[in-house]
């Protein structure tokens, strides 16, 4: 696989970055001509670098707790857990490895009972649940890229990072009388990215493509686009690629400092693509390759001592890409099942 080139780097980073800019605004941050940044866009969504996806307000899906499970079924079991969590309509997305699952799932159930349906599966060790409420203090990253794709690719400074999980500023009596009128207009907006035509292009949300109903979703941040890496197509950056996900779980040694430890990673340039935070037990994902990718460990804080001094009960799981396999691929859609029609494959 040849390695991207700088332009391609910072193209990327711009379409991760997902701000609600024009296209001239983000040619302009980029440092691009017009033309060079439309080819290299195109290519970025042809080759499957990134893609786009539609993230509703799980609170307006009328599923408002987020559970992140990361477990290690027994060996002869993985299997029949993986085709169990990929059936249940609350999960949005489903990444495997011979040993390990990761799963987010959007639901109106509690942690208990959440737990329970997992457990019906069978063939589980104890999992990790990390159950949050959709807010952005519990999850203030949410599948943000750009960060971390900053930092490997030698680009200083956030256009927009961190993302968190979108939350609509609509107050809630008005919320109670409109989930119903919404529903039907958020499963057309949530299916729209897995129509033939919007396959590996990045998706439109100008008035002249969508109906009224949907730019509202989007206006009043009820629904958010963003675009995400795909970690197995994007190309190496000066011959060196990521490697690995790694999964870092613990329980804050003082409630309420959460926000502290997400500013101390952040001083070590450390940037968690998810961090969610549930009842005091924390769980963060980031990418990480060759000593080489980055700089030299030397200058850069250690990671894990640093953690000590916010949370007790570490573990850590690391997975390599080349054997990530994506079985659900934020695939928000699944929130609202079409009465006539069959959802398209995962």
């Amino acid at each position: 696989m040849r390695s991207i080139t700088e332009g391609e780097a910072v193209t990327i980073r711009a379409l991760l970055a997902a701000r609600a800019a024009s296209e001239r605004d983000r040619i302009r941050e980029t440092g691009l001509g017009s033309r060079t940044y439309e080819r290299i866009r195109k290519r970025a969504y042809s080759s499957g670098w990134v893609f786009d996806r539609f993230v509703p307000d799980p609170s307006r899906t009328g599923c408002p707790t987020v559970h992140f499970v990361l477990a290690r079924p027994f060996a002869d079991q993985i299997e029949a857990v993986r085709k169990r969590w990929k059936e249940l309509p609350s999960n949005v997305l489903l990444w495997s490895w011979p040993e390990t699952l990761f799963g987010v799932f959007f639901s109106n159930k509690s942690q208990e009972n959440f737990r329970a349906e997992l457990s019906t599966s069978g063939g589980l060790n104890e999992p990790v649940v990390v159950s949050s409420e959709a807010t952005n203090r519990a999850i203030p990253v949410y599948f943000d890229f750009e960060g971390v794709w900053a930092y490997w690719t030698n680009q200083h400074g956030n256009l927009a990072y961190p993302h968190p999980i979108p939350v609509s500023n609509t107050r809630e009596d008005v919320l109670r009388g409109r989930l119903g009128s919404e529903s039907g207009a958020m499963a057309g907006l949530l299916s729209r990215p897995f129509q033939p035509t919007a396959v590996n292009s990045p998706l439109r949300v100008s008035p002249f493509f969508f109906p009224r109903s949907y730019q509202h979703l989007l206006e009043t941040g009820v629904v958010e686009r963003r675009t995400f890496l795909d970690l197995q197509k994007v190309p190496a950056f000066q011959g060196h690629s990521v490697e690995r996900v790694a999964f870092v779980q613990g329980e804050l040694l003082s409630p309420g400092t959460e926000e502290s430890l997400f500013r101390m990673l952040m001083a070590i340039r450390v940037r968690p693509f998810l961090f969610a935070n549930g009842d005091s037990r924390i769980l963060l994902a980031t990418l990480s390759g060759t000593p080489t990718d980055l700089e030299p460990r030397a200058s850069r804080p250690a990671v894990l001592g640093n953690l000590r001094r916010y949370l007790a009960n570490i573990q850590i799981v690391r997975e390599p890409i080349e054997a990530l396999s994506v079985l659900v691929n934020h695939r928000y859609d699944r929130l609202f099942p079409l009465p006539t029609t069959q959802h398209p494959p995962t």
